[in-house]
């Protein structure tokens, strides 16, 4: 073969063979494109699920930290066991001395019903 009849060529079937390519090429790259938008569509709305999901256990952990800034802390409860300990001795204290006036109401009392009978035998 001679270089002239390499550089010979039908025009009309290059030309549609080249349009059949660059179609082929353009439908592949259109496709391409509206897969990749459909494939980003879908990570971006999986995105936006998970921060919506993390903005719920944010707020949530956040609730959960207020809670437990409110409750009671070991120094708290010691005071208060401390507290009630030392109830429970005043409370001791106020029961002898309610039992000690218990006595003393029980003797006057006695002393006062010695006065009404002797105050009513006088009278008869």
């Amino acid at each position: 073969m001679t270089p002239e009849t390499l550089l010979k060529f039908d025009l009309t079937v290059t030309l549609t063979f080249l349009l059949s390519v660059l179609a082929m090429v353009f439908a592949w790259w259109r496709t391409r494109d509206r897969n990749l938008d459909q494939r980003f569509e879908a990570v971006d709305q999986r995105f936006r699920e998970g921060a919506d999901r993390m903005t719920r256990h944010d707020a949530r952990l956040n609730l959960m930290e207020a809670a437990m800034r409110e409750l009671p802390t070991r120094s708290d409860l010691h005071q208060l066991q401390l507290g009630m300990s030392e109830m429970r001795g005043d409370m001791r204290a106020l029961i002898a001395k309610l039992e000690g006036q218990s006595e003393i109401m029980t003797r006057v009392e006695t002393i006062v019903s010695r006065h009404e009978e002797h105050l009513m035998e006088r009278g008869k």
